[in-house]
Formats: structure tokens, sequence, C-alpha cells
């Protein structure tokens, strides 16, 4: 995971200090600690895999149901390092963002999530699915049950 660097005399993303940004839009590392989880759903299913990993799935836009085979894409983004340039920061809260250096541009989105989920579609549409957009697997609800964070690194 990504630890915060500690308190910054920069700015945080705005709407912050009252609270009153989405943070739906916010990555699953920057979202405030009493944010519902967005992949609760999927916990059953997916035992054994760390909640996070579901949490940053449904974040990239997977379906981790129908996506089981792509979730080693959102356990890569979960660990994924900040590029040069830019910083992990903490706001005044205690909340994470993301600071790049050169241009003093502030959010609350892991700068490479955009490319995770990118990287996510374009698989998706590469392996091909059913007129509805889904993956036919009888077999996929016990499979994902025994699923591991090692399974997603092979």
């Amino acid at each position: 995971a990504r630890p915060p660097s500690g308190g910054s005399l920069l700015a945080p993303p705005r709407g912050d200090a009252g609270g009153e940004e989405d943070s739906s839009e916010w990555s699953p590392l920057a979202r405030p600690k009493g944010a519902p989880r967005t992949a609760k759903a999927y916990e059953d299913e997916f035992r054994q895999l760390p909640k996070e990993t579901l949490e940053y799935a449904v974040y990239l836009g997977m379906d981790p149901s129908e996506d089981a085979d792509l979730l080693w894409i959102a356990e890569e983004a979960r660990n994924a390092e900040v590029p040069d340039g830019w910083t992990t920061m903490q706001d005044p809260k205690g909340g994470l963002y993301y600071y790049e250096q050169q241009t003093g541009h502030a959010i609350r989105q892991h700068p490479m999530d955009a490319h995770y989920a990118a990287m996510y579609l374009e698989m998706k549409l590469a392996r091909g699915t059913d007129e509805e957009g889904k993956v036919k697997d009888k077999d996929r609800r016990a499979r994902n049950q025994r699923l591991t964070v090692a399974d997603l690194k092979q």
C-alpha cells in the first residue's frame, strides 16, 4: 500500500475542508474512513481476497464476479507506486491525496488509476465476451471463493 508521507503545508484538493467532496470519486486508499465500501456485495464470493483489492476492482469499473480473471489488475493498481514527480500527502483530517510538484496539481485519485482502468477495459475487450459483455462460465462462483492474491500474481 501507499503510506502517507506526513502532513503538508500544501493545500489538499478543494472541497476537503467542508467534507463536501464526492468521496465516490476518490481512490479507495484516499477515501475517508467512514465512507461506505462499494465492494461489500462481492466479499462473500471472494473470501480469500483482501477487501481492498475488491474495492479497487469496483473503483476501476470491474464487476468482480464477471471479471475474476482480470482482478490481478486491481491488485497491481492497489500496490502501484506513485510516479516520479508525484508525492502522497495527508490533509489536516488525515485523508490521503496526491500532489504533482511541478504543476502544483492535487488530486484524490492515484495518478496511475486512469492507466489501470484503461488497461482493464482493453483486456476485457480483448478476451471476448457474449452479446451482453459477460463471460460464460458455470463454475465461476466456486472458483472465485478459492481465489487468493497469489493466484492474481500468476
